[in-house]
């Protein structure tokens, strides 16, 4: 089951453009008796009166005036609910004699307004679009203009989630897993008692594209969920010792890299691994392969094990690419909610301490949509998103949060953003986000498709422990709709 309704019916549009007016309207006014005179029967302005019980700010919704289609429409919809059955319009125009608006009731009858004599009247754009005729002042010419509103059909800042299924896995029963990005394509490694499987695609938007085998660990017993992959393509992973191994052809083989034995790896900086180990005076060490070979000392509180894999991101206020990490086990044991950032070289802590502490955090970088209610326009903002953790009790997080400053300040998000009932709050699942290319239904001229960035949550562990095997694919509905052009 799904949060909302079907993702494809989310449309920007709440009156359906069909047909031309002759159909919608069923009036007498034929533009073919006159001689068009845009001067004289031109609309230079249109708003709507201002109307607190209907929305906050209606006064100041944007509309655009195509003169040469005869269209008045708000490109930016207004929110999903929004009541357009009750709006009084302002009009303004050039020379004209006489302005009247054409509606349909909810019967489906026409009503006409005469603009002039009723300027307070409310007019229905629920039933379809709406009519305005305008009469040139010596009523030789005319103009019709097919005038609507539109109004999102879905609460476009909720994430929608639905179940993909079960993991891709050529094992019957799973009981680990880890996916990772590399290169471009997208792996999935499972295990249980009986062995090792690696899934793989570069399209996780299509379940069925998953491709698996079973693959082996002749010299080592490797340490599932340390799985990473880098932008080269290469996958690496711990054995249970510590020991770092990389991979050239999708873990068909395993070769054994030179270096320090290590207690965790944070996750991919580019085409480098970077992880930590606890050096023989005790003290925390991080070590990025291959890139440098100098370990760097980090402070005493900085996580060892259990954090969010690296996000890698670039941000306006830093040069080059930057790596956050989240939460994580400390050496001495306790839980940490701190942000940390990697610039390639050095780490510093971010946070402001307004996450609370917890392990095994799935963190993504994605893109939030947020509406100005004055303006009623929609702005994206880059943020990274956690999802799930366990605390020091064991109990799971269950909200999802978010920071737009990259991790200085967290927030909870909205509830159209929390986690739908059916998915439970778990720990320790990997995720990754995917460009999917949406193309328009019909054309739409000039953009006829764009990328949705989908989230892809695998695996992790419920609050009883018990292995999630499933894959569970989310995007942000905003996104999902045709760019303003």
């Amino acid at each position: 089951m799904t949060k909302y309704s079907a993702i494809c019916c989310i449309v920007a549009i709440a009156v359906t453009l069909i047909g031309g007016m002759a159909t919608s309207c069923n009036t007498s006014y034929d533009e073919n008796e006159y001689t068009y005179a845009y001067s004289s029967t031109a609309i230079t302005a249109f708003s709507l009166s201002a109307n607190k019980n209907i929305l906050n700010n209606l006064d100041s919704v944007f509309f655009s005036i195509d003169l040469n289609s005869g269209e008045i429409y708000n490109e930016q919809p207004l929110p999903y609910g929004t009541d357009i059955s009750r709006m009084v319009l302002n009009i303004e125009t050039d020379a004209t004699s006489a302005t009247e608006i054409i509606f349909k009731n909810e019967a489906g009858k026409d009503t006409t307004v005469t603009y002039s004599e009723n300027e307070t009247d409310s007019i229905d754009f629920s039933n379809g679009p709406v009519l305005i005729h305008v009469s040139s002042y010596d009523g030789t010419a005319g103009r019709n203009y097919k005038t609507w509103i539109n109004v999102y059909e879905e609460p476009i800042d909720s994430i929608y989630w639905e179940k993909q299924g079960n993991l891709p896995t050529s094992l019957t029963v799973p009981r680990k897993q880890k996916m990772v990005a590399a290169a471009g394509k997208y792996y999935m490694l499972t295990a249980n008692t009986t062995g090792y499987s690696l899934a793989s695609t570069d399209n996780p938007y299509n379940v069925d594209s998953w491709q698996s085998r079973m693959v082996s660990f002749d010299s080592f017993t490797p340490d599932i969920e340390s799985l990473a992959g880098t932008a080269d393509g290469k996958l690496y992973i711990l054995d249970n010792d510590g020991g770092l191994h990389v991979s050239h052809d999708e873990a068909s083989s395993w070769d054994v890299c030179n270096v320090t034995a290590l207690n965790h790896i944070y996750g991919s900086y580019g085409t480098d691994i970077v992880g930590c180990y606890i050096g023989q005076d005790n003290k925390i060490y991080t070590q990025v392969y291959p890139g440098s070979p100098d370990p760097v000392a980090v402070p005493v509180d900085f996580p060892v094990s259990g954090t969010s894999d690296m996000v890698c991101m670039e941000v306006n206020w830093a040069a080059g690419l930057q790596g956050y990490i989240v939460g994580g086990r400390k050496k001495d044991g306790s839980l940490s909610g701190d942000t940390w950032g990697f610039d390639g070289q050095s780490w510093a802590r971010i946070s402001a301490g307004s996450l609370e502490e917890a392990e095994g955090r799935a963190v993504f970088p994605y893109t939030f949509s947020e509406t100005d209610t004055t303006t009623w326009r929609t702005v994206e903002r880059k943020v990274l998103v956690s999802i799930g953790g366990k605390r020091a009790d064991n109990t799971i997080v269950k909200e999802v949060h978010y920071t737009n400053d990259m991790g200085v300040h967290w927030f909870k998000a909205d509830s159209l953003k929390q986690l739908p009932p059916e998915l439970a709050p778990c720990h320790s699942a990997s995720v990754v986000v995917a460009n999917h290319e949406i193309k328009a239904s019909r054309a739409i001229r000039p953009i006829t498709e764009w990328d949705a960035p989908y989230i892809y949550l695998a695996g992790g562990y419920d609050v009883n422990g018990r292995f999630m095997p499933n894959i569970w694919r989310g995007v942000l509905n905003y996104l999902t709709l045709k760019p303003l052009q």
